[in-house]
Formats: C-alpha cells, structure tokens, sequence
C-alpha cells in the first residue's frame, strides 16, 4: 500500500515520495515524504511549509507527524557527550578530542527541513489498508490543488527549533 501512496504522491507537485531503487525493496517502518515550496513557486522556508502542510494534512485526517528532528550527531548524546561509565568514550584517556557539528551536514539539516513521515509510531504505513491510502491522496489533492489558499489563510508563525536540543523521537 506505501507502494501504491508513493505512485500518487509522486505526481503531485511539491511532493517527493521515499526514493527506491529498481533493484530494491522498502519495508517503510517510516515513510518520509520530502516537501518543495519551490517547486509551487512559493517563497517559504522548508520547514515552515512543511509545518504548514503538515497541519492542513492533519485536519484533513492524515496521520503527517515529524520523527528525528535532530541529526545523530546533534542530540544530546554527542553534544553532551554523555557516554557509558563517566563520558566514556569520550572522556577515556586515550580518546582525541572530537566536536560533533551538525552544520557539517547540511544536506542532512535540509532533509530534517523539509520533510515529515506519514504514518506514526504506532501505526506505520506497511499494514494500513488500501482504503486508507486511497484517503490520504484525497487529502493530499485537496491541500495541494488548493496549496495558495491554504497558504494564505492558514499562514502562522513557527519557531526553529535549535538543533542541538533533545532529540524528537516519536
């Protein structure tokens, strides 16, 4: 059925499905979508178009949600460095200094910006039935051949988040 959602999202302007190679499988335990204001000539930031999207998809019954907001390296674990046994690994006598920077992956942050994961935690995408699916590229048509209004009426401030805070997990 994820299968099935991605060939319809991806006739959808301004949506990208998960990417699969031909001589690969996907079990889809988080299927991601990535978002593109530009490809609708809207001037937004990722992450606040998808915010905005994210909330119209949700009134209309979609189960839109964000998991891991924070790169790997910019939760707390490596920030803080708080390892097993007094810091270890970091703190043993014979570790080198290392700083974990997650501005040294920007195409990692602009993946974090514009995209969000259908489906949640408890219910991921690979058993939801087909009918489902078939409500959700309902819904994605209804917000995206109505992506200006939407825009327009439902624009709201939203704050950045900082990258190095707690990891978002669910």
């Amino acid at each position: 059925d994820a299968e099935y959602l991605s060939g319809h999202l991806a006739q959808i302007k301004g949506v990208t499905p998960p990417f699969v190679p031909s001589d690969r499988t996907h079990i889809y335990h988080k299927y991601r979508i990535r978002l593109n204001p530009d490809e609708l000539d809207l001037d937004m930031e990722p992450d606040k178009f998808r915010d905005l999207v994210m909330k119209t998809l949700q009134a209309e019954g979609v189960d839109a949600v964000l998991w891991q907001t924070v790169p790997i390296l910019g939760q707390t674990l490596f920030q803080l460095k708080e390892g097993y046994g007094k810091g270890c690994p970091w703190s043993c006598k014979y570790a080198e200094k290392i700083s974990y920077d997650p501005n040294d992956y920007p195409e990692t942050l602009k993946l974090l910006a514009d995209s969000l994961v259908i489906c949640s935690e408890p219910y991921p995408i690979f058993p939801q039935p087909l009918e489902l699916m078939k409500h959700y590229i309902e819904a994605f048509h209804r917000v995206f051949d109505n992506i200006d209004e939407v825009v327009t009426v439902k624009m709201t401030s939203v704050e950045k988040k900082p990258i190095t805070g707690r990891a978002e997990i669910g």
